[in-house]
């Protein structure tokens, strides 16, 4: 330290806010989701059938309003939790997707807890996509959001849902996905091939890929 008594050390600070440039710009908020804002009722919580003990389940459910389960994903959620204490408290509303991994067990347990189960076993698209599929249609309106409570047709029944869905002018949707990178190495190309994709078609759903050590929008 010089000995003038009058010299001072300034340390920058930790954050440093930049405001926006004049419009057009795009926002990105990868946190959103630890804010109970007022768009806190667009948001969803898919998990995908891969892993998730190493996540903070117990902070990203509560700032969710939707919660689905893409088949095998209920497994995931199921097994998360060793205490059924624990387990009751977080109880999906959908489970979808072609069926062919969520166990028996798992299913027949989140059905007396009021989860909907909506097989959809066309191969012409993969549980994911089903997933956000039925997060936009829940989303869209509240008459549409009646209808996944309804028989839904097996094979194809979302994509004839979501058919009519009005682009024109929708509210932002914020989509975070437990799983999806880092296991298979064919479904992590998928989730990447599906952020480009969707970007393009659906430029208001905000999706977040979330693994215990990565955030990837």
């Amino acid at each position: 330290m010089p000995e003038n008594e009058d010299s001072m050390v300034v340390e920058r600070p930790n954050d440093i806010e930049i405001p926006p440039p004049s419009e057009p710009y795009t926002l990105i908020e990868p946190f959103e989701f630890f804010n109970n804002s007022s768009e806190s009722s667009k948001k969803c919580l898919i998990i995908l059938n891969q892993s998730i003990r190493d996540m903070n389940l117990e902070r990203l459910w509560p700032n969710t309003r939707l919660h689905i389960c893409a088949d095998g994903g209920a497994n995931q959620l199921y097994n998360y939790f060793e205490e059924e204490s624990d387990r009751s408290k977080f109880v999906p509303e959908f489970i979808t997707g072609d069926c062919d991994s969520v166990t028996d067990e798992v299913k027949q347990y989140y059905m007396l807890k009021g989860t909907v189960v909506i097989p959809q076993y066309s191969q012409y698209s993969t549980d994911l996509t089903k997933s956000i599929l039925l997060s936009k249609i829940y989303f869209h309106s509240e008459s549409l959001r009646q209808k996944l409570y309804n028989e839904i047709e097996p094979n194809n029944g979302l994509a004839e849902l979501g058919e009519p869905l009005n682009t024109s002018n929708p509210e932002r949707v914020f989509i975070y996905m437990l799983g999806g990178i880092g296991g298979r190495f064919d479904q992590t190309i998928h989730s990447i091939n599906q952020l480009y994709k969707l970007n393009k078609s659906d430029p208001h759903l905000q999706i977040f890929f979330i693994s215990h050590s990565d955030m990837i929008f």
